[in-house]
């Protein structure tokens, strides 16, 4: 077996793959060519721009047998900027599946990326247990709040709604960028991320409205960029995409869902799990039977790839020190003691399993034994004492102070689809 990166000529073949690999026609396109076209000469995501990363498995004849892609991210951190591997288009022929060819895959592309010391690597899986084998956990927990319009309260904002256009690109990446900076892993969004979530849709023709909210100073709020859904409790405002500078911002943005009663039952939008909207919400179960729902959904997993770069990014709680036992089987330099220091909330001092006072100790030396999967979601979103209680006793060798400390609770979340 060959792992090599796609060559021009061989994208399109890589399409053919993942198309009979998934059984599906994707990215819209009504063919692999189509596909690959567009990737060429009209790519609409950073994947896409990307494509050449492509890493693809050939067999001894030189027939492309299944592929991984991935791009470079910049992504908040702990109030710094981190780059974040975003892995798609996982894609194995039936033939070859259940041979080691998609680990051989993911083991190539982790090493590479380890020796570019990239923190974080994302993905969205169609199965946790089949990406848990090659360290991703899930970490992002989505509240996806479906509101009765007849439910919602009219809030005094007295602001005013315009349709985006590319004039209001600046407010709008201004809320954007206001809401997402102290989120864990939310991509810091360039001309491409923009492209997608906005840019590209034409109202008219394809039916998807961005509506930006202005105070009645003129400031620019909030924003939402939804389309019509048709189901059976009738027409629903989907949004794929709802941000906000303040409650203020919120609010205004509400108070336009309200005003399409008319025309819709209810409004659907995600927001992170730490944002408690039933706080100004003051109906939830309506005579005619429309209750509000709240569906809380996993959403994506994550791993650190270099853990000595994303420690040296991550906040801590005051000051402490915790030495940690890493299991990694795809990436056996991470494996071993980690000992961490920290003071006034960042580390000091991050000591590897090469450094000699780590080499030579043992397991049960350590304060805590996790796997890298544990590891990621703990440092990118945390845990409480109530977590703690739910790990394996046998891992946990200290006091839970001193994990607390190490692995605050964090908001994280993640708002592209790569």
């Amino acid at each position: 077996m060959i792992i090599r990166n796609l060559s021009e000529p061989e994208i399109e073949t890589a399409r053919q793959l993942c198309f009979t690999a998934f059984e599906a026609n994707i990215d819209g396109a009504a063919s692999p060519a189509a596909s690959a076209d567009r990737i060429l000469h009209q790519p609409k995501t950073r994947m896409h721009r990307d494509y050449r990363n492509t890493l693809a498995a050939f067999d001894e004849n030189g027939s492309m047998q299944a592929c991984v892609s991935h791009c470079l991210c910049p992504v908040y951190f702990d109030g710094n900027t981190a780059q974040m591997a975003a892995v798609g288009d996982v894609a194995a022929l039936p033939a070859c599946r259940g041979k080691g060819v998609m680990k051989a895959l993911f083991s190539t592309l982790l090493n590479r990326l380890h020796q570019q010391q990239i923190p974080f690597s994302y993905l969205y899986p169609f199965s946790g247990t089949y990406y848990a084998q090659y360290g991703y956990s899930y970490c992002v927990k989505h509240n996806q709040w479906t509101l009765s319009l007849a439910s919602l309260p009219a809030f005094p904002e007295k602001g005013s709604i315009r349709l985006w256009n590319p004039s209001l690109q600046k407010p709008v990446q201004e809320i954007y960028e206001q809401f997402c900076s102290h989120i864990n892993l939310a991509v810091r969004r360039e001309s491409i991320e923009w492209l997608h979530a906005i840019g590209q849709f034409e109202p008219s023709t394809d039916h998807i409205f961005t509506y930006v909210y202005f105070d009645e100073a003129d400031e620019a709020l909030a924003y939402m960029t939804y389309q019509k859904k048709q189901t059976q409790q009738g027409n629903v405002m989907f949004c794929r995409e709802f941000f906000y500078k303040n409650l203020h911002g919120l609010k205004g943005l509400l108070n336009f869902c309200r005003s399409r009663k008319a025309y819709y039952e209810s409004v659907c939008f995600s927001l992170p799990e730490s944002v408690p909207l039933e706080l100004i919400l003051s109906e939830f179960q309506l005579p005619r039977l429309q209750p509000a729902e709240i569906r809380q959904r996993m959403h994506g997993m994550v791993r650190v790839i270099d853990p000595k770069a994303a420690l040296s990014l991550a906040s801590f709680s005051g000051n402490g020190q915790l030495s940690l036992w890493l299991t990694d089987s795809l990436l056996p330099q991470n494996t071993g003691m980690w000992q961490i220091t920290w003071e006034h909330g960042r580390a000091v001092s991050i000591r590897t399993p090469a450094s000699p006072c780590c080499a030579e100790r043992t397991e049960a030396e350590t304060d805590m034994s996790l796997d890298i999967g544990l590891f990621s979601r703990l440092l990118c979103s945390g845990i409480s004492a109530q977590g703690l209680a739910l790990l394996p006793e046998e891992t946990i060798r200290c006091k839970n102070e001193a994990i607390l400390s190490c692995f605050p609770l964090k908001t994280a979340d993640v708002f592209e689809y790569f």
